[in-house]
């Protein structure tokens, strides 16, 4: 019969014996007789023997007080740390921690192993002669290793000798060596089958390989359509704090369409690479490089990181960060020709953070940059246009609080900036208007055109431009709230409070010296413009007090244990640790116009924009952003998010996502329901309702198999004309494995 597996201790408990003196071995058990001058403990019936953080428990023992052995017999477990090992007999030395087990299981998280003999050296390793391992905690393992030699490393890792692989009873395949980490960033291999309409039927599968400070995976693909493919990832750690990580893919592709709509064979290859060091003087270094064959690579093979960032940048960046100030230096490349970039060769910055003059209310906040600039476009090699800018940013702000409940923000801010070069000026209007080919001042009958003007030269550039930009605000506002003393358990309120924060603040930026046509642009300094309005805000909360009420303890002088202590002279009252909780937060603003004529096209007022949070549960919650044009009576963007969630039991999401300046409003709905311990799905849906159909939908049922777990998915993308079905096993020890990789 075999020795039954052991049961995990409880996770995050230490399990030890009874409380003991250091370096003392505690004996307990129903009876208890002293042999040999004292020397020889014989314990029978639940016995229990404690040294430090060791814990045996047998049906009977025979302990040697002086050399701190034992030997047990009958339901014998031994328990060190999350360790178990199980056992008919043991011989322990407590000292060195190495005893002998025949038969014994064990558990070294997550891994449970049985053999005829294991042999436990000391708490770093642990041998099993002829015997087996599996993740799965069942009687008869869904899945397992045999080997002639298990070694387990607690903590560590695991590593088999001639070693063979079971799936029930059947074998599967054999290794003359197998290594196998018990941390979490190393989960092996995997296999993942599927069809798409696009690849055919398709095989994803690798294999991960640790070492200290390093992770890899490595990857063979297959598709029927598109030819082998592989890969090979990786996470390392070097130094203390340092952490990098890199990504490669390589196929002939058999299915590549080419912008003629001809299928070709083309060679396609990607590389990415991330790394984060903390250098010397605290300086921080940060370093990603992305490169691509094609501009295509990252939406056929890789779509979920396309979607979150179809065109990944590339970059290193260095800083230096003292309390309020921050010194750094980035060099922003374009690696890939067919990506439309500003490159920064480099651009150098140094940025002060609203740094508190003196022990007065003024604040000063400013930023200095010197950035060599390049604009090109995709699919050209050379500059559309480039130029070195410098420039520098000067706050002064004033914070204060009069009257007790009036707080004040004034601000004023002046910015240089100088440019190497700029576009030149173009000509006059009347130029313009010969170019229309019709003579205004003909008969409006007469439309023969006129010959066609000359090529215009273009304008030589300007040189060492300077601009001036300045600035000046003011920001009053205030609270005001009220409490109310609800109480309710089934909403979990415990008092309400309504707090109303109205705000106004006047914004006024001067014409720039330089008009922003008259600048090449790069980025948001480059186009700043004429601003003066008044930005009117209203923000409303409503808030309770959740949480739990912490109970003070005091020891009891003797045994160690803690009594309550409710509440009394002596020791106080219970602390009340319950926190604010937001049930709803709602905000929103308008503009309005001192010169709409001049500023807002003729318009008194601007668009509206809301912002609404509401939350009353943990498990439901509501986002909406929007903006709203009153003159023309209509909604400008919309983003809206409502969740509801149980626990892992269910949980539902409805998107709405509406922008009228690119034609998008879209809805979307997910649901996932376990039906059972066994069963669940998935059920994911998106709407176009601009189209009129349905952009992309998918279906996925779930399945536990008690050990290990499986998916089945239909997916579906209308839009692009493509479907997909595919299966997924993994192992719920390695519930994280990404048998759903990315590509």
């Amino acid at each position: 019969q075999s020795t039954p597996l052991p049961t995990p201790p409880p996770s995050g408990k230490v399990i030890a014996g009874p409380a003991a003196p250091p370096a003392a071995i505690i004996c307990e058990g129903d009876r208890l007789s002293y042999r040999e001058g004292g020397t020889l403990i014989v314990a029978e019936g639940n016995v229990r023997i404690g040294y430090k953080d060791i814990l045996l428990a047998a049906d009977r023992a025979w302990v040697y007080v002086e050399r701190k052995e034992a030997y047990a017999e009958g339901n014998v477990t031994l328990t060190q740390r999350d360790n178990v090992i199980t056992s008919d007999k043991v011989r322990y030395d407590f000292i060195t921690s190495e005893g002998t087990l025949a038969p014994g299981a064990g558990y070294y998280e997550p891994w449970f192993g049985r053999s005829d003999i294991l042999e436990s050296e000391g708490s770093e390793k642990v041998i099993f002669h002829g015997g087996s391992a599996s993740t799965c905690d069942a009687e008869e393992p869904h899945y397992r290793l045999e080997a002639k030699k298990l070694t387990i490393y607690p903590d560590d890792k695991l590593v088999a000798q001639n070693v063979t692989f079971y799936i029930g009873k059947v074998p599967v395949f054999w290794l003359p060596w197998y290594r196998r980490s018990l941390k979490d960033d190393c989960r092996g291999s995997f296999f993942y089958p599927g069809y798409r309409s696009k690849w055919g039927f398709f095989f994803l599968s690798g294999y991960h390989w640790c070492l200290p400070g390093l992770a890899t995976t490595l990857h063979l693909d297959y598709r029927y359509r598109r030819g082998w493919a592989y890969g090979l990832d990786g996470r390392f750690y070097p130094g203390v704090d340092g952490e990098g990580e890199w990504q490669t893919y390589y196929l002939q592709d058999k299915g590549f369409e080419t912008d003629a709509g001809e299928t070709i064979t083309q060679e396609r290859y990607l590389m990415e690479f991330k790394y984060r060091q903390p250098l010397f003087y605290q300086v921080n270094s940060y370093m990603a490089l992305s490169y691509a064959s094609d501009s295509t690579i990252r939406q056929d093979f890789f779509r979920r990181e396309y979607d979150a960032d179809s065109q990944p940048k590339s970059y290193l960046y260095l800083n230096r960060r003292w309390q309020d100030i921050i010194l750094s230096l980035e060099v922003h490349p374009r690696l890939n020709e067919f990506e439309r970039a500003v490159e920064r060769l480099p651009e150098t910055k140094l940025q002060f953070q609203e740094l508190q003059i003196g022990e007065s209310d003024f604040y000063y906040q400013g930023e200095n940059s010197l950035t060599y600039l390049t604009r090109k476009n995709a699919g050209e090699s050379s500059a559309s246009y480039e130029a070195g800018r410098f420039d520098t940013y000067h706050q002064l702000s004033y914070s204060r609080k009069f009257f007790g409940w009036l707080n004040v923000l004034p601000s004023t801010s002046l910015r240089y900036d100088n440019y190497t070069r700029g576009p030149g000026r173009t000509g006059s209007s009347a130029g313009a208007t010969a170019a229309r080919g019709v003579d205004q001042e003909d008969d409006p009958g007469d439309v023969t055109p006129l010959p066609s003007p000359p090529p215009t030269p273009e304008p030589p550039e300007e040189r060492d431009i300077w601009r001036r930009t300045f600035s000046t605000g003011l920001e009053l506002s205030t609270d005001i709230y009220g409490l109310f003393p609800a109480q309710s358990e089934s909403w979990d309120i415990d008092r309400l409070r309504h707090v109303i924060t109205p705000s106004v603040q006047y914004i006024f930026t001067d014409n720039p010296t330089v008009y922003y046509t008259d600048l090449y642009q790069f980025d948001s300094i480059d186009s700043i413009q004429r601003q003066n309005y008044f930005l009117l805000k209203l923000r409303n909360q409503l808030q309770t007090k959740r949480g739990e009420k912490k109970t003070r303890y005091r020891e009891v002088p003797v045994g160690g244990e803690y009594e309550e202590i409710t509440g009394n002279e002596d020791y106080g009252p219970e602390t009340d640790t319950k926190s604010s909780w937001t049930l709803a937060d709602l905000i929103v603003s308008t503009p309005l116009y001192t010169r709409p004529d001049r500023d807002n096209e003729s318009r008194l007022i601007g668009d509206f924009t809301g912002k609404l949070k509401i939350r009353p549960y943990s498990w439901v919650g509501l986002n909406l952003d929007l903006a709203y044009n009153s003159y023309d009576n209509r909604f400008l963007d919309d983003t809206l998010d409502l969740r509801f969630q149980s626990e892992d039991d269910w949980w539902m999401a409805v998107s709405h996502n509406y922008r009228s300046g690119r034609n998008r409003n879209q809805v979307s709905a997910e649901i996932y329901l376990r039906i059972n311990p066994v069963w669940a799905f998935q059920v994911y849906g998106r709407y176009d309702t601009v189209e009129g159909r349905s952009e992309e939908e998918s279906f996925t049922i779930f399945r536990d198999f008690h050990c290990w777990s499986s998916s089945l998915k239909f997916e579906r993308r209308d839009a692009e004309d493509d479907y997909s079905f595919f299966l997924s096993f993994w192992i719920k020890e390695f519930s994280q494995t990404p048998l759903r990789l990315s590509n």
